[in-house]
C-alpha cells in the first residue's frame, strides 16, 4: 500500500510539472497529499557538473592521483549535483552531492549550507557544511573553475583535499569598494584522528581521512581568513592571511594531540592574466615513538599563472595556457634523509563553448626519499601526463 501511495504522489509531481505550467504552484502544492514543508513562493534551481579524465604516469612514478605506479586510466571523477533555492532576500539554501569514480566511489554530501545575510555586505553567517575558509585554492579547486586538472601539493599534504567543515562561518565585508577589508571567522569541529569507519589514521599523511561531520572531543576548532582587495588601475590585486587550529586527537586519547596552520595567499587579475600564489605552514603534534608526543613542522608553497585569449566564436570561446610551479616539505624525514617534493605543472584548456572545457596537463615531479614507498632512493620521478573534459550545466 505504501509503495502505491508514494508511485501516485510521484506521478502527481511529474503531471503538475508537464501539465501545471500555467497553473500557479502556490495552488497546487497544496493537493500534494503529506507534504508538510517546503516553499510554495520559491522555485529551486539546480546546477552540476560531470568530470572525465584520464592519467599516464611513467612507470618508475607513482601518481597520487590515480595510486598505482605506472597506471593509466579513464576516470569519470566527480559527477556534482546541487540545488540553490533563495527562501527570501536574504536567506539562500544550498545542497550538494557529490558521485566519485563513476560509480566505484561513495555518494557523498559535499556541501548542505544556510546562508543568512543579516547586514548588507558587513555580515552574513553560514551554517551548515561548507568548504574551510581558508587560502585560496579550496575556494576555487572544483572542475569547472581551476585551471588545471591536477591540484597545488599542499591541498593533499596538508589542507585535507577537499576541506570541508560542519559549523558556523561568519564573513562580510568591512569596507566598502575600492579598497576593503573582507573577513571570515569560523568555529566548525575540525579534523579527528579515526577514519569513517574508527580506524586509526596517520594525521601527517591522511589529511582527506581526518575530515569529520561529527566531532571526536569537545574542542571546536577555529578557521580565520581575512584578505584586501583592490583595484589598481586595471589590475584587481587581493592580498589575504588564513590561520587554523585545535585539537585532533579523541577525548579519550592517551595525549592531547593539536594542529595549526598558518597561510598567506596573493592574486592578481589583470585583463586574462591571471596570477596567485599560496604558503602554508603547518605544526601539528604526533604520537611519540615511545610516549608522549613530538611536533612537525610542514610547509608548501605555488605560483601559478595562467593567461585567457578570448574569441568568443563558434568552435573556439576560449584557449588558456598554464604553468604551477610546487614545493612541499612534509617534514617526514630524517637528517640524513630528505623528503621535499617539486613539482612543474605545464598546461592549456581549451573551449569549444561555453560551460564545455578540455584540458591537458604534463608534470615534471621530483620526489625526494618518498615515504609512501618502501624502496630506498635518493630521488623519485614521476612524470607523466593528465586529459579532462568537464562540462557544466
Amino acid at each position: 500500500m505504501k509503495q502505491i501511495r508514494r508511485n501516485l504522489v510521484i506521478l502527481s509531481v511529474i503531471g503538475l510539472l508537464a501539465f501545471g505550467s500555467g497553473i500557479g504552484y502556490a495552488a497546487e502544492t497544496s493537493k500534494v497529499s503529506g507534504l508538510q514543508y517546503g516553499s510554495p513562493d520559491t522555485f529551486a534551481e539546480f546546477h552540476g557538473f560531470i568530470n572525465l579524465e584520464y592519467f599516464d604516469f611513467q612507470k618508475d612514478g607513482q601518481s597520487d592521483e590515480v595510486g598505482g605506479p605506472g597506471t593509466s586510466t579513464f576516470d569519470l571523477h566527480n559527477f556534482y549535483f546541487n540545488s540553490l533555492a533563495k527562501i527570501r532576500q536574504n536567506l539562500t539554501v544550498l545542497s550538494e552531492v557529490e558521485y566519485e569514480h563513476g560509480g566505484s566511489g561513495e555518494i557523498t554530501l559535499d556541501r548542505g549550507f544556510l546562508d543568512w545575510n543579516l547586514a548588507a555586505d558587513y555580515l552574513s553567517l553560514r551554517l551548515g557544511k561548507f568548504y574551510s575558509p581558508f587560502g585560496l585554492e579550496i575556494r576555487d579547486y572544483q572542475a569547472p573553475i581551476r585551471k588545471l586538472i591536477s591540484r597545488p601539493l599542499m591541498t593533499d599534504a596538508l589542507l585535507f583535499t577537499e576541506w570541508t567543515e560542519v559549523g558556523v562561518n561568519a564573513y562580510g565585508r568591512i569596507k566598502p569598494d575600492p579598497v576593503g577589508l573582507t573577513y571570515e571567522v569560523a568555529v566548525v569541529n575540525g579534523p579527528g584522528d579515526k577514519d569513517k569507519n574508527g580506524n586509526p589514521i596517520d594525521f601527517l599523511t591522511q589529511g582527506e581521512a581526518a575530515r569529520q561531520d561529527r566531532d571526536n572531543n569537545s574542542s571546536r576548532d577555529v578557521i580565520a581568513r581575512v584578505s584586501v582587495p583592490f583595484q589598481l588601475d586595471e589590475s584587481l590585486i587581493e592580498i589575504g592571511g588564513s590561520y587554523s587550529g585545535g585539537r585532533y586527537s579523541a577525548t579519550d586519547a592517551p595525549e592531547k594531540l593539536n594542529f595549526s596552520l598558518m597561510g598567506g595567499d596573493l592574486q592578481v587579475q589583470a585583463a586574462g592574466l591571471v596570477l596567485r600564489g599560496e604558503y602554508v605552514k603547518r605544526k601539528a603534534d604526533v604520537p611519540g615513538p615511545v610516549t608522549g608526543k613530538v611536533k612537525v613542522d610542514s610547509k608548501s608553497y605555488y605560483v601559478q599563472g595562467s593567461y585567457r585569449l578570448n574569441f568568443n566564436e563558434e568552435g573556439l570561446n576560449y584557449l588558456e595556457p598554464v604553468i604551477r610551479y610546487d614545493y612541499l616539505d612534509p617534514d617526514t624525514d630524517t637528517k640524513k634523509k630528505k623528503d621535499e617534493t617539486t613539482q612543474i605543472a605545464l598546461g592549456i584548456g581549451y573551449s569549444p563553448y561555453p560551460h564545455f572545457v578540455m584540458r591537458a596537463e604534463y608534470q615534471i615531479n621530483n620526489r625526494k626519499n618518498d615515504p609512501t614507498t618502501a624502496v630506498d632512493e635518493s630521488k623519485y620521478h614521476l612524470n607523466g601526463y593528465l586529459l579532462q573534459a568537464v562540462v557544466d550545466f
